[in-house]
């Protein structure tokens, strides 16, 4: 279930421009999808597109630095090397995000 919440910054008799539609999970106590999210990424990175790996590493500190539209860095306060991945139709190749795997798995978790 999704909670729908709209600006409205002007209403009129005929029309209603919203400004912002923001979509919200349902919150519970059993449900954290930004907690869901990572753990299906960890399972099967092969299954997610490089907006999912950039979301997962910045969960984890990670700054994102874009060179280009086509390469990507992530910096972390902690390491002293970049994490680079290349883009190609907004996806990465599979060895990037089981890099990104095995960097969470071996420092954060």
């Amino acid at each position: 279930m999704v909670i729908v919440f709209a600006s409205v910054i002007q209403k009129n008799f005929c029309s209603t421009r919203v400004k912002r539609i923001v979509l919200l999970p349902m919150l519970n106590s059993d449900f954290n999808w930004a907690d869901q999210t990572i753990s299906q990424f960890i399972q099967n990175p092969e299954d997610f597109d490089f907006s999912v790996v950039s979301f997962v590493l910045g969960r984890f500190g990670f700054e994102e630095i874009s060179f280009s539209p086509k390469i990507y860095r992530f910096k972390h306060i902690e390491f002293d090397d970049d994490f680079v991945i290349f883009v190609h139709n907004n996806d990465c190749n599979l060895i990037y995000k089981k890099l990104a795997v095995k960097l969470i798995q071996e420092y954060f978790l």
